[in-house]
Protein backbone atom coordinates (compact mmCIF):
# COMPACT_ATOMS: atom_id res chain seq x y z
CA UNK A 1 0.00 0.00 0.00
CA UNK A 2 2.61 2.05 0.99
CA UNK A 3 5.01 1.56 -2.32
CA UNK A 4 0.90 2.55 -4.62
CA UNK A 5 1.06 6.33 -2.16
CA UNK A 6 4.36 6.88 -3.45
CA UNK A 7 4.11 5.55 -6.87
CA UNK A 8 0.92 8.15 -7.04
CA UNK A 9 2.62 10.84 -4.87
CA UNK A 10 5.69 10.64 -7.59
CA UNK A 11 3.14 10.60 -10.86
CA UNK A 12 1.17 13.59 -9.31
CA UNK A 13 4.73 15.25 -8.64
CA UNK A 14 5.96 14.61 -11.88
CA UNK A 15 2.92 15.91 -14.08
CA UNK A 16 3.01 19.38 -11.67
CA UNK A 17 6.72 20.13 -11.91
CA UNK A 18 6.06 19.30 -16.00
CA UNK A 19 3.31 21.62 -15.72
CA UNK A 20 5.09 24.36 -14.44
CA UNK A 21 8.29 24.15 -16.81
CA UNK A 22 6.40 23.24 -19.76
CA UNK A 23 5.39 25.82 -22.81
CA UNK A 24 2.01 27.51 -23.40
CA UNK A 25 0.68 24.99 -25.38
CA UNK A 26 0.82 20.83 -25.72
CA UNK A 27 3.36 19.66 -28.51
CA UNK A 28 0.87 19.21 -31.37
CA UNK A 29 -1.65 21.35 -30.66
CA UNK A 30 -0.88 24.63 -31.92
CA UNK A 31 0.94 24.35 -35.19
CA UNK A 32 0.27 25.95 -38.60
CA UNK A 33 1.43 25.07 -42.05
CA UNK A 34 3.06 28.03 -43.82
CA UNK A 35 3.36 28.03 -47.16
CA UNK A 36 6.09 29.99 -49.14
CA UNK A 37 6.91 30.23 -52.56
CA UNK A 38 10.87 30.72 -53.49
CA UNK A 39 12.05 33.06 -55.36
CA UNK A 40 15.13 33.07 -57.81
CA UNK A 41 17.28 30.56 -59.38
CA UNK A 42 17.94 27.35 -58.70
CA UNK A 43 21.52 26.47 -57.78
CA UNK A 44 23.99 24.34 -59.86
CA UNK A 45 24.89 21.22 -58.55
CA UNK A 46 28.57 20.24 -58.85
CA UNK A 47 29.60 17.00 -59.81
CA UNK A 48 31.75 14.73 -57.72
CA UNK A 49 33.36 12.08 -58.68
CA UNK A 50 30.81 9.79 -57.14
CA UNK A 51 27.69 11.40 -58.36
CA UNK A 52 26.34 9.88 -61.53
CA UNK A 53 26.23 12.63 -64.41
CA UNK A 54 22.53 11.99 -65.04
CA UNK A 55 21.89 13.17 -61.48
CA UNK A 56 18.55 15.22 -61.16
CA UNK A 57 18.97 18.93 -60.86
CA UNK A 58 18.06 20.24 -57.22
CA UNK A 59 15.22 22.38 -57.03
CA UNK A 60 14.72 25.86 -56.02
CA UNK A 61 13.25 24.40 -52.68
CA UNK A 62 14.85 21.57 -51.72
CA UNK A 63 17.98 24.38 -51.96
CA UNK A 64 16.51 26.30 -49.98
CA UNK A 65 15.39 23.90 -47.28
CA UNK A 66 18.54 23.68 -45.47
CA UNK A 67 19.60 27.54 -45.21
CA UNK A 68 15.91 27.81 -43.78
CA UNK A 69 15.93 25.13 -41.14
CA UNK A 70 19.26 26.18 -40.12
CA UNK A 71 18.00 30.13 -39.91
CA UNK A 72 14.75 28.97 -38.07
CA UNK A 73 17.33 26.94 -35.46
CA UNK A 74 19.06 30.08 -34.79
CA UNK A 75 16.21 31.89 -34.02
CA UNK A 76 15.07 28.76 -31.21
CA UNK A 77 12.12 27.90 -33.76
CA UNK A 78 11.13 24.56 -33.97
CA UNK A 79 9.95 23.85 -37.63
CA UNK A 80 9.15 20.56 -39.86
CA UNK A 81 10.32 21.51 -43.98
CA UNK A 82 9.35 19.82 -46.54
CA UNK A 83 9.23 20.85 -50.20
CA UNK A 84 5.98 21.55 -52.39
CA UNK A 85 6.95 21.01 -55.64
CA UNK A 86 10.02 22.85 -57.23
CA UNK A 87 9.43 26.40 -55.95
CA UNK A 88 7.62 26.10 -52.86
CA UNK A 89 7.79 24.97 -48.95
CA UNK A 90 5.82 24.15 -46.47
CA UNK A 91 6.74 24.80 -43.20
CA UNK A 92 4.67 22.99 -39.83
CA UNK A 93 5.48 24.93 -36.65
CA UNK A 94 3.78 26.63 -34.03
CA UNK A 95 1.16 29.17 -34.66
CA UNK A 96 2.55 31.89 -31.93
CA UNK A 97 6.04 31.57 -33.83
CA UNK A 98 4.76 32.07 -37.55
CA UNK A 99 5.36 36.09 -37.69
CA UNK A 100 8.67 35.53 -35.79
CA UNK A 101 9.44 32.83 -38.10
CA UNK A 102 8.46 34.90 -41.02
CA UNK A 103 10.75 38.30 -39.87
CA UNK A 104 13.53 36.39 -39.12
CA UNK A 105 13.56 34.91 -43.01
CA UNK A 106 13.09 37.85 -44.58
CA UNK A 107 16.43 38.88 -43.77
CA UNK A 108 18.41 37.12 -46.97
CA UNK A 109 21.90 37.18 -44.63
CA UNK A 110 25.35 39.50 -44.44
CA UNK A 111 25.28 42.68 -43.71
CA UNK A 112 24.59 45.75 -45.41
CA UNK A 113 26.30 49.69 -45.72
CA UNK A 114 23.79 52.44 -45.62
CA UNK A 115 23.81 56.48 -45.74
CA UNK A 116 21.78 57.79 -42.91
CA UNK A 117 19.26 60.34 -43.81
CA UNK A 118 18.24 62.89 -41.22
CA UNK A 119 16.01 64.83 -43.11
CA UNK A 120 13.30 62.57 -44.14
CA UNK A 121 10.51 61.87 -41.98
CA UNK A 122 6.64 60.42 -41.90
CA UNK A 123 4.21 58.92 -39.76
CA UNK A 124 4.38 55.31 -38.73
CA UNK A 125 1.32 53.18 -39.52
CA UNK A 126 1.57 51.78 -35.92
CA UNK A 127 2.79 53.99 -33.29
CA UNK A 128 1.36 52.20 -30.33
CA UNK A 129 3.94 52.41 -27.19
CA UNK A 130 6.67 54.95 -28.88
CA UNK A 131 7.04 58.87 -28.29
CA UNK A 132 8.27 61.13 -30.51
CA UNK A 133 11.36 63.29 -30.16
CA UNK A 134 13.41 65.62 -31.84
CA UNK A 135 17.37 66.01 -31.36
CA UNK A 136 19.58 68.80 -33.69
CA UNK A 137 22.70 66.99 -35.37
CA UNK A 138 25.10 69.24 -37.07
CA UNK A 139 22.27 71.87 -37.28
CA UNK A 140 19.28 70.23 -38.62
CA UNK A 141 16.30 68.90 -36.96
CA UNK A 142 15.76 65.11 -36.78
CA UNK A 143 12.82 63.48 -35.70
CA UNK A 144 12.22 59.62 -34.68
CA UNK A 145 10.40 57.46 -32.23
CA UNK A 146 11.57 56.00 -29.21
CA UNK A 147 10.50 53.06 -26.98
CA UNK A 148 10.49 49.42 -26.33
CA UNK A 149 12.38 48.15 -29.03
CA UNK A 150 9.43 45.44 -29.85
CA UNK A 151 7.75 47.68 -30.54
CA UNK A 152 9.55 49.83 -32.94
CA UNK A 153 9.87 46.06 -34.54
CA UNK A 154 5.70 46.46 -34.90
CA UNK A 155 6.18 49.85 -36.31
CA UNK A 156 8.45 48.71 -39.33
CA UNK A 157 6.69 45.59 -39.69
CA UNK A 158 3.55 48.02 -40.74
CA UNK A 159 4.54 50.50 -42.28
CA UNK A 160 4.81 51.16 -46.07
CA UNK A 161 8.06 53.27 -46.99
CA UNK A 162 8.06 55.31 -50.20
CA UNK A 163 10.56 53.96 -52.41
CA UNK A 164 14.02 55.44 -51.81
CA UNK A 165 13.69 55.18 -48.46
CA UNK A 166 13.94 52.19 -45.48
CA UNK A 167 12.68 52.52 -41.84
CA UNK A 168 14.96 50.66 -39.73
CA UNK A 169 15.63 50.18 -35.80
CA UNK A 170 18.69 50.93 -33.48
CA UNK A 171 18.62 49.84 -29.63
CA UNK A 172 19.83 51.40 -27.22
CA UNK A 173 19.83 48.80 -24.88
CA UNK A 174 18.24 45.48 -24.50
CA UNK A 175 15.13 46.62 -23.62
CA UNK A 176 14.78 50.16 -25.60
CA UNK A 177 15.59 51.59 -29.19
CA UNK A 178 14.77 54.17 -31.50
CA UNK A 179 13.89 54.63 -35.33
CA UNK A 180 16.42 55.90 -37.87
CA UNK A 181 15.79 56.99 -41.54
CA UNK A 182 18.48 55.17 -44.10
CA UNK A 183 18.60 55.77 -47.84
CA UNK A 184 18.47 53.15 -50.21
CA UNK A 185 19.90 51.37 -52.31
CA UNK A 186 22.62 50.96 -49.65
CA UNK A 187 25.94 52.09 -50.45
CA UNK A 188 26.84 47.93 -50.60
CA UNK A 189 25.55 44.87 -49.70
CA UNK A 190 27.90 42.29 -48.35
CA UNK A 191 25.92 38.98 -48.43
CA UNK A 192 28.61 36.96 -48.42
CA UNK A 193 30.91 39.55 -47.24
CA UNK A 194 31.40 38.46 -43.72
CA UNK A 195 34.75 36.16 -42.98
CA UNK A 196 34.15 35.75 -39.51
CA UNK A 197 32.29 37.11 -36.34
CA UNK A 198 34.38 36.47 -32.45
CA UNK A 199 33.43 37.52 -29.37
CA UNK A 200 34.75 40.75 -27.95
CA UNK A 201 34.01 43.10 -24.65
CA UNK A 202 33.73 39.59 -22.37
CA UNK A 203 31.11 38.27 -24.48
CA UNK A 204 28.94 41.58 -24.65
CA UNK A 205 30.13 42.57 -28.20
CA UNK A 206 31.10 41.09 -31.57
CA UNK A 207 33.70 41.68 -34.02
CA UNK A 208 32.41 41.36 -37.63
CA UNK A 209 35.75 40.77 -39.70
CA UNK A 210 35.32 40.71 -43.54
CA UNK A 211 36.23 39.32 -46.66
CA UNK A 212 39.88 40.73 -48.35
CA UNK A 213 37.41 40.82 -51.56
CA UNK A 214 35.12 43.09 -50.29
CA UNK A 215 37.93 46.01 -50.28
CA UNK A 216 36.30 47.42 -53.84
CA UNK A 217 32.63 47.40 -52.43
CA UNK A 218 34.41 49.37 -48.96
CA UNK A 219 36.28 51.52 -51.10
CA UNK A 220 32.84 52.34 -53.38
CA UNK A 221 31.19 53.14 -50.18
CA UNK A 222 33.25 55.55 -48.95
CA UNK A 223 33.38 57.40 -51.79
CA UNK A 224 29.73 58.18 -51.40
CA UNK A 225 29.47 59.01 -48.37
CA UNK A 226 30.84 61.77 -46.44
CA UNK A 227 29.46 60.54 -42.67
CA UNK A 228 28.84 57.78 -40.50
CA UNK A 229 27.65 54.87 -41.92
CA UNK A 230 24.69 52.37 -40.56
CA UNK A 231 25.86 49.02 -40.34
CA UNK A 232 22.89 47.34 -40.97
CA UNK A 233 21.06 43.61 -40.83
CA UNK A 234 18.14 43.29 -42.29
CA UNK A 235 16.10 46.05 -40.50
CA UNK A 236 18.27 46.26 -37.53
CA UNK A 237 21.08 49.02 -37.08
CA UNK A 238 24.27 47.12 -35.39
CA UNK A 239 26.42 50.02 -35.37
CA UNK A 240 26.91 53.62 -36.62
CA UNK A 241 30.52 54.90 -37.89
CA UNK A 242 32.95 56.36 -40.26
CA UNK A 243 34.18 54.32 -42.95
CA UNK A 244 37.02 54.27 -45.10
CA UNK A 245 38.61 52.10 -47.84
CA UNK A 246 40.79 50.19 -45.27
CA UNK A 247 38.08 49.44 -42.93
CA UNK A 248 37.61 45.68 -42.37
CA UNK A 249 36.74 44.87 -39.57
CA UNK A 250 33.12 46.68 -37.44
CA UNK A 251 33.28 45.81 -33.57
CA UNK A 252 29.63 46.01 -32.08
CA UNK A 253 28.54 46.31 -28.39
CA UNK A 254 25.34 45.74 -27.24
CA UNK A 255 25.29 47.01 -23.83
CA UNK A 256 26.41 46.01 -20.35
CA UNK A 257 23.42 44.25 -18.72
CA UNK A 258 23.00 40.72 -18.24
CA UNK A 259 20.77 40.53 -21.89
CA UNK A 260 23.53 41.80 -23.70
CA UNK A 261 25.39 38.31 -23.29
CA UNK A 262 22.20 36.72 -25.10
CA UNK A 263 21.82 39.60 -27.59
CA UNK A 264 25.52 39.15 -29.02
CA UNK A 265 25.72 35.85 -28.91
CA UNK A 266 22.17 35.80 -31.14
CA UNK A 267 23.38 37.80 -33.87
CA UNK A 268 26.80 36.24 -33.93
CA UNK A 269 24.79 33.16 -34.45
CA UNK A 270 22.73 34.62 -37.04
CA UNK A 271 25.68 35.90 -38.86
CA UNK A 272 26.74 32.69 -39.55
CA UNK A 273 24.07 31.47 -40.69
CA UNK A 274 24.11 30.77 -45.02
CA UNK A 275 22.05 32.82 -46.84
CA UNK A 276 18.15 32.83 -47.38
CA UNK A 277 16.78 33.01 -50.81
CA UNK A 278 13.83 35.39 -51.17
CA UNK A 279 10.45 33.47 -49.97
CA UNK A 280 6.55 35.30 -50.17
CA UNK A 281 4.26 33.87 -47.95
CA UNK A 282 1.60 32.65 -49.65
CA UNK A 283 -0.64 30.89 -47.26
CA UNK A 284 -0.79 29.71 -43.57
CA UNK A 285 -3.05 27.01 -42.48
CA UNK A 286 -3.83 26.03 -38.77
CA UNK A 287 -4.02 22.27 -38.36
CA UNK A 288 -5.94 20.35 -36.25
CA UNK A 289 -4.87 19.39 -32.79
CA UNK A 290 -2.82 15.81 -33.41
CA UNK A 291 -3.40 14.63 -29.17
CA UNK A 292 -1.25 11.47 -30.05
CA UNK A 293 1.88 13.31 -30.15
CA UNK A 294 0.42 15.44 -27.61
CA UNK A 295 0.20 12.28 -24.99
CA UNK A 296 3.05 11.13 -26.29
CA UNK A 297 5.57 14.56 -25.35
CA UNK A 298 4.01 13.88 -21.22
CA UNK A 299 4.13 10.84 -20.99
CA UNK A 300 7.21 8.99 -22.25
CA UNK A 301 8.99 11.89 -20.49
CA UNK A 302 7.46 11.20 -17.10
CA UNK A 303 8.42 7.20 -17.61
CA UNK A 304 12.16 8.12 -18.12
CA UNK A 305 12.11 10.33 -15.03
CA UNK A 306 10.72 7.54 -13.02
CA UNK A 307 13.17 5.19 -14.48
CA UNK A 308 15.77 8.05 -13.78
CA UNK A 309 14.88 8.65 -10.30
CA UNK A 310 14.43 4.61 -9.57
CA UNK A 311 18.20 4.42 -10.66
CA UNK A 312 19.58 7.42 -8.62
CA UNK A 313 18.14 5.82 -5.32
CA UNK A 314 19.33 2.42 -6.45
CA UNK A 315 22.42 3.46 -7.29
CA UNK A 316 24.07 4.58 -3.75
CA UNK A 317 22.03 1.44 -1.85
CA UNK A 318 24.69 2.19 1.47
CA UNK A 319 23.30 5.69 1.81
CA UNK A 320 20.71 6.77 -0.51
CA UNK A 321 19.32 9.92 -1.11
CA UNK A 322 16.56 11.09 0.03
CA UNK A 323 13.62 11.06 -1.78
CA UNK A 324 12.83 14.84 -1.03
CA UNK A 325 16.01 15.76 -2.35
CA UNK A 326 16.05 13.24 -5.85
CA UNK A 327 12.44 15.23 -6.68
CA UNK A 328 13.24 19.02 -5.80
CA UNK A 329 16.45 18.32 -7.58
CA UNK A 330 14.11 17.58 -10.57
CA UNK A 331 11.57 20.12 -10.40
CA UNK A 332 14.60 22.64 -9.93
CA UNK A 333 16.11 21.52 -13.30
CA UNK A 334 12.82 21.48 -15.28
CA UNK A 335 11.28 24.45 -13.82
CA UNK A 336 14.71 26.56 -14.44
CA UNK A 337 15.02 25.26 -17.97
CA UNK A 338 13.82 28.50 -19.18
CA UNK A 339 16.58 30.03 -17.52
CA UNK A 340 19.54 28.46 -19.21
CA UNK A 341 19.31 30.02 -22.62
CA UNK A 342 22.62 33.15 -21.42
CA UNK A 343 25.90 32.08 -23.06
CA UNK A 344 27.80 32.40 -19.98
CA UNK A 345 30.76 30.85 -18.62
CA UNK A 346 32.31 31.55 -15.76
CA UNK A 347 34.95 30.81 -12.82
CA UNK A 348 35.21 32.47 -9.20
CA UNK A 349 38.60 32.87 -7.76
CA UNK A 350 39.88 33.42 -3.60
CA UNK A 351 43.38 32.88 -2.64
CA UNK A 352 45.57 34.82 -0.95
CA UNK A 353 49.42 35.27 -1.87
CA UNK A 354 52.88 35.15 -0.13
CA UNK A 355 52.04 39.31 0.33
CA UNK A 356 48.90 38.30 2.40
CA UNK A 357 46.96 40.23 -0.75
CA UNK A 358 43.48 38.42 -1.55
CA UNK A 359 42.83 37.68 -5.00
CA UNK A 360 39.07 36.85 -5.04
CA UNK A 361 36.65 37.27 -7.30
CA UNK A 362 34.53 35.81 -10.43
CA UNK A 363 35.65 36.44 -14.04
CA UNK A 364 32.47 35.70 -16.76
CA UNK A 365 33.38 34.73 -20.44
CA UNK A 366 37.03 34.90 -19.75
CA UNK A 367 39.74 35.02 -22.11
CA UNK A 368 43.24 33.59 -21.06
CA UNK A 369 46.41 34.60 -22.55
CA UNK A 370 49.57 32.76 -21.46
CA UNK A 371 53.65 32.26 -22.02
CA UNK A 372 54.65 29.19 -23.32
CA UNK A 373 55.45 26.43 -20.83
CA UNK A 374 58.67 26.00 -19.83
CA UNK A 375 60.57 22.98 -21.31
CA UNK A 376 61.76 20.47 -18.80
CA UNK A 377 60.49 18.10 -15.58
CA UNK A 378 57.70 19.68 -13.06
CA UNK A 379 59.14 20.34 -10.02
CA UNK A 380 57.02 17.92 -7.57
CA UNK A 381 57.27 20.27 -4.44
CA UNK A 382 56.77 23.56 -5.99
CA UNK A 383 54.20 22.34 -9.50
CA UNK A 384 52.11 19.60 -7.66
CA UNK A 385 48.54 20.64 -8.14
CA UNK A 386 45.26 18.72 -6.68
CA UNK A 387 41.88 18.94 -8.08
CA UNK A 388 37.81 18.38 -6.54
CA UNK A 389 37.66 15.94 -9.43
CA UNK A 390 40.21 13.82 -8.77
CA UNK A 391 39.96 13.84 -4.68
CA UNK A 392 42.99 13.06 -2.41
CA UNK A 393 46.00 12.62 -4.87
CA UNK A 394 48.57 15.48 -6.14
CA UNK A 395 50.35 15.29 -9.37
CA UNK A 396 53.14 17.46 -10.42
CA UNK A 397 52.09 19.94 -13.66
CA UNK A 398 54.12 22.30 -15.56
CA UNK A 399 52.06 25.35 -16.40
CA UNK A 400 52.58 28.50 -18.07
CA UNK A 401 54.59 30.75 -15.77
CA UNK A 402 52.50 34.18 -17.18
CA UNK A 403 48.55 34.81 -17.73
CA UNK A 404 46.66 37.41 -18.25
CA UNK A 405 43.12 36.98 -17.71
CA UNK A 406 40.20 39.32 -19.59
CA UNK A 407 36.83 39.41 -18.42
CA UNK A 408 33.57 41.38 -16.99
CA UNK A 409 32.74 40.71 -13.12
CA UNK A 410 29.41 40.37 -11.39
CA UNK A 411 28.73 43.98 -11.42
CA UNK A 412 29.36 44.05 -15.52
CA UNK A 413 32.80 45.57 -15.48
CA UNK A 414 35.50 44.90 -17.25
CA UNK A 415 38.97 43.97 -15.87
CA UNK A 416 42.26 42.39 -16.60
CA UNK A 417 44.63 40.57 -14.36
CA UNK A 418 48.20 39.88 -15.34
CA UNK A 419 49.14 36.91 -12.71
CA UNK A 420 52.25 34.77 -12.55
CA UNK A 421 53.44 32.23 -10.00
CA UNK A 422 50.74 30.36 -8.09
CA UNK A 423 47.81 32.92 -9.42
CA UNK A 424 48.53 32.13 -13.22
CA UNK A 425 48.14 28.53 -12.34
CA UNK A 426 45.24 29.07 -10.74
CA UNK A 427 43.34 30.71 -13.62
CA UNK A 428 44.65 28.14 -15.47
CA UNK A 429 43.37 25.29 -13.52
CA UNK A 430 39.73 26.64 -13.86
CA UNK A 431 40.00 28.12 -16.93
CA UNK A 432 40.75 24.28 -18.20
CA UNK A 433 37.86 23.25 -16.64
CA UNK A 434 35.61 25.63 -18.45
CA UNK A 435 37.40 23.82 -21.55
CA UNK A 436 36.56 20.78 -20.27
CA UNK A 437 39.88 19.94 -19.37
CA UNK A 438 41.39 18.60 -15.96
CA UNK A 439 45.05 18.85 -15.09
CA UNK A 440 45.14 14.97 -15.21
CA UNK A 441 44.48 15.20 -18.55
CA UNK A 442 47.47 17.62 -18.65
CA UNK A 443 50.12 15.20 -17.09
CA UNK A 444 53.22 13.61 -18.81
CA UNK A 445 52.83 9.78 -18.90
CA UNK A 446 54.55 8.59 -16.35
CA UNK A 447 52.76 10.99 -13.89
CA UNK A 448 49.40 10.59 -16.27
CA UNK A 449 50.10 6.52 -15.58
CA UNK A 450 50.07 7.01 -11.92
CA UNK A 451 46.93 8.75 -11.44
CA UNK A 452 44.70 6.45 -13.41
CA UNK A 453 45.77 3.81 -11.22
CA UNK A 454 45.20 6.11 -8.32
CA UNK A 455 41.56 7.05 -9.23
CA UNK A 456 40.82 3.27 -10.21
CA UNK A 457 42.04 1.88 -6.75
CA UNK A 458 39.52 4.56 -5.11
CA UNK A 459 37.10 3.48 -7.03
CA UNK A 460 35.71 6.67 -7.72
CA UNK A 461 32.75 6.89 -10.06
CA UNK A 462 31.68 2.99 -8.85
CA UNK A 463 28.21 2.88 -7.56
CA UNK A 464 27.95 3.42 -3.49
CA UNK A 465 31.66 5.26 -2.87
CA UNK A 466 30.41 8.98 -2.02
CA UNK A 467 32.52 12.34 -0.61
CA UNK A 468 31.21 15.62 0.77
CA UNK A 469 33.46 19.00 -0.19
CA UNK A 470 33.98 20.54 2.95
CA UNK A 471 33.19 18.00 5.37
CA UNK A 472 34.95 14.71 4.06
CA UNK A 473 38.88 14.98 4.81
CA UNK A 474 40.62 13.35 1.72
CA UNK A 475 43.69 14.54 2.05
CA UNK A 476 44.17 14.13 5.41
Amino acid sequence: MRACERLFGLLFFCCAVWLLGCDEHLAGTHEAEVTFTVKGHAPERTPTPSSSSHAKPQTLAEAAISPVLTRLATLHITADAEPVGDDKIKLTLDKDQVETAEDGLKWPGGIELDDLDAEFTMPLAQAGGLVEKTEVIDGKTVKFWEGARIDIAHAIGATKVPEGHKLVGQAYDSMRGRTRWIHTPSLAVLAGGVSSVSRINGGKGISIKLRPDTAAAMKEAADHTHGPVAIVRGTSVLVVQPITAATSSFDVSFGDDIYSYTRAHMTMKLLETPPVPPLERIEVKPLAPDWSVAIACIVIPIIMSIGWLVFVRRFDRAQPEPWWLVLATFALAIVSRGQVDVPMRLFVFNWTDDDATLWRGVAINPILWVSPVPIGPADEEKESEGCLSVPGERYPLRRSELAILTAVDLDQKPFEIRAEGWLARIFQHEYDHLEGVLYVDRLDHAAGKAAAKAVKKSGWGEPGLSWMPGIDDLEG
